[in-house]
């Protein structure tokens, strides 16, 4: 195996983990998304409900107000996980990166003979191509979560927070999964790897 082949090989083999990882990182995000959406809801029924005109109110007058609480820290909790997942993002995007860098680097020091198109095998220009193009797909997906936790409005006991958590949840989900991009990828780079 020629040096090329190897470094298309070892770029595919590391692009295909850090999708991976990426991909079990958005997964691991649904869970909150769903929680986010299912404590939206119980603020807003909350926040509807005429809790001090029950005999629970009655007996707890400040219950509507813990209630909230309570849920406003739950939401935090989900917040704070996603924040965590979009740390992980970004590290998957940097690896991402070093590893289309790296291969971009073998070609530079490759043997130009071994650089042409073949019926069997992509260019290297090609792979080069490919890769960069994921990372882009990855790095304005991290750009575009990032911005959305950062835009969620602090929760305030006397607003209706449902329709941001909900838009926020939304948006997030949008995202498309990477893992087709990176399985054509494999796909194409089949005989190099």
């Amino acid at each position: 195996m020629d040096k090329l082949t190897l470094a298309i090989s070892k770029a595919v083999k590391n692009a295909k983990s850090e999708v991976q990882k990426w991909e079990q990182t958005c997964d691991a995000c649904q869970g909150y998304l769903s929680s986010l959406e299912n404590l939206s809801e119980q603020l807003k029924c909350c926040s509807e409900s005429k809790i001090e005109n029950t005999s629970l109110g009655m007996q707890f007058p400040n219950v509507k107000e813990e209630l909230n609480l309570k849920l406003y820290q739950e939401i935090d909790v989900c917040l704070n996980c996603m924040t965590e997942k979009l740390i992980i993002l970004k590290t998957c995007l940097s690896n991402f990166g070093k590893c289309a860098d790296k291969f971009c680097r073998d070609v530079k020091g490759a043997n130009p003979e071994n650089l042409k198109w073949s019926a069997t095998s992509p260019s290297p220009s090609d792979v080069s191509l490919w890769l960069f193009e994921l990372s882009h797909h990855m790095n304005i997906q991290v750009s575009e979560k990032e911005t959305l936790l950062c835009s969620v409005p602090p929760l305030q006991a006397n607003a209706d927070p449902s329709k941001n958590l909900n838009t926020f949840v939304r948006q997030w989900k949008k995202h498309e999964k990477l893992q087709k991009y990176m399985d054509e990828i494999a796909e194409y780079t089949s005989n190099c790897t």
